[in-house]
């Protein structure tokens, strides 16, 4: 049986999942910030946001995760079957244009990638492409974004749609 072939005047979507770590260990003079890890609380609620990603989502076609401890491990904590991840070193200590520097760099077949990072980019980033103000997102926020662009060097331009408000709640 032939593939259904999608008509060529409908634009393709892409769909930007921008995930803040979950919840860490607090600043400390014996450890550097990029080595803090995942509090329990924060371990458990990695998990229930990977199921909430796979059940709601579906599996990101690319992860790009900064290199600190917490962001690793949320990335290992939210379970997701494997797929194309990438540790960005540029995505920690990171402005918010730099996040969408990478994205714009990532290739077309991607449709569904998800980046975990840091506060303040990730939420600076989330609003700016939301175009309306989401605040700072709370750790292990998500934020589930539809970009109406065939490429992703369209994104500041395209229109884009939040498809639900900030997701963070603790689900028990």
């Amino acid at each position: 049986m032939p593939k259904k072939r999608r008509p060529l005047n409908r634009p393709l979507k892409k769909q930007l999942l921008l995930l803040r770590h979950a919840k860490s260990e607090g600043m400390s003079t014996s450890k550097a910030d990029i080595d803090r890890l995942l509090l329990p609380s924060g371990k458990d609620h990695a998990h229930q946001i990977g199921h909430y990603i796979q059940t709601t989502i579906g599996t990101p076609d690319r992860i790009l995760c900064s290199p600190a401890q917490r962001t690793q491990q949320t990335l290992e904590k939210l379970q997701l079957p494997p797929t194309n991840i990438r540790i960005e070193p540029t995505l920690y200590g990171a402005y918010a244009s730099t996040l969408l520097q990478r994205i714009e760099e990532q290739s077309n077949a991607i449709t569904i990638l998800l980046l975990i990072g840091h506060n303040p980019s990730i939420s600076q980033l989330a609003s700016r492409l939301a175009r309306t103000f989401l605040g700072d997102l709370p750790t292990c926020g998500l934020v589930h974004l539809e970009i109406n662009a065939t490429c992703w060097t369209q994104i500041p331009e395209a229109s884009t749609t939040l498809l639900a408000p900030p997701y963070s709640e603790k689900r028990r």
